[in-house]
């Protein structure tokens, strides 16, 4: 069992705990420990080169975030040196790099979750509840990847025929332009002809239902329930302040003690579950291939 065969419900609540924990307890050791997570999944999900791009960009969030945070805050105790009489401090780049580090993760890990969450999930999760809200989304997604191959195309139908030059910087501008325009204008025409598709279909006439082949087992409960009490367990050690770590004025350190140990291996565990799952599910095809 993996997260992309296992049930939405289970899956989606997965990421929710893990991206609640990193977005709201800003501790640097639970940050690392869930952008490590993230990459590692990410891994068996994407490819290298799409990756490495996301990496990438995580990296100049993180430097321009850590490098422009002291400019705007000016607490912290630890004076490095003065801009225009305000003072930059350590504590305000450590604080930004722990911002940065928290964007990083959250981004990685919600690349993770569109691979995951296809179209035909994201309507079972929101279709009964919120029909429309589904049907937005999904259209949404789908028209995600539709523009990137229809702007393959156009780049290269516009090499082509020679309108692409590198020459100077004003001809590339200008041919991006024209390879957007075409694109604008044939995004505008398919959302024209999904909606005449649509409103022959009777969409908005009367209450739709939806057909699903994916079903609850059991696995997807044991999977909840331990998702549930891992969160649970990092939850009321944050809330018996086992993880708190200040930045400002000075950077406070709240030693490990056993509650706050247990707390980093549960959110460890939560983590590194997707990968574990992943991995599993590898070992176990391969041996039974090995069998054939």
């Amino acid at each position: 069992m993996t997260l992309k065969n296992c049930n939405p419900v289970a899956a989606a609540l997965c990421f929710l705990e893990i991206l609640l924990v990193s977005m709201f307890i800003p501790n640097p050791i639970l940050l690392c420990v869930s952008f490590a997570g993230a990459v590692l999944f990410c891994t068996f999900l994407a490819s290298w080169n799409d990756l490495r791009r996301s990496l990438l960009l995580c990296l100049f969030l993180s430097c321009f975030i850590t490098a422009i945070n002291p400019f705007f805050s000016h607490n912290g105790v630890t004076v490095l040196y003065y801009f225009n009489d305000n003072p930059v401090t350590l504590e305000a780049y450590l604080y930004g790099a722990g911002i940065g580090l928290m964007v990083s993760s959250v981004f990685i890990w919600c690349k993770a979750l569109s691979l995951v969450l296809t179209a035909d999930k994201t309507v079972y999760l929101f279709g009964r509840m919120t029909p429309k809200t589904a049907i937005v989304l999904s259209t949404a997604l789908r028209y995600i990847p539709m523009l990137k191959k229809q702007s393959k195309r156009l780049a290269r139908a516009q090499k082509t025929l020679g309108q692409t030059s590198s020459d100077g910087y004003f001809d590339r501008v200008k041919a991006v332009l024209h390879t957007f325009n075409a694109l604008v204008g044939w995004s505008l025409e398919r959302a024209v002809e999904t909606a005449d598709s649509m409103r022959a279909r009777g969409y908005g006439k009367n209450r739709r239902t939806t057909y699903s082949d994916i079903t609850f087992r059991l696995r997807d409960l044991i999977l909840i329930v331990l998702c549930v009490c891992l969160v649970s367990g990092v939850m009321i050690v944050s809330f018996r302040h086992g993880l708190d770590f200040s930045y400002y004025p000075a950077v406070t350190v709240q030693w490990l003690s056993f509650e706050s140990s247990a707390a980093v291996i549960m959110f460890s565990v939560l983590s590194f579950l997707p990968s574990i799952l992943e991995v599993k599910e590898r070992i176990k095809w391969k041996r039974l291939k090995s069998k054939i």
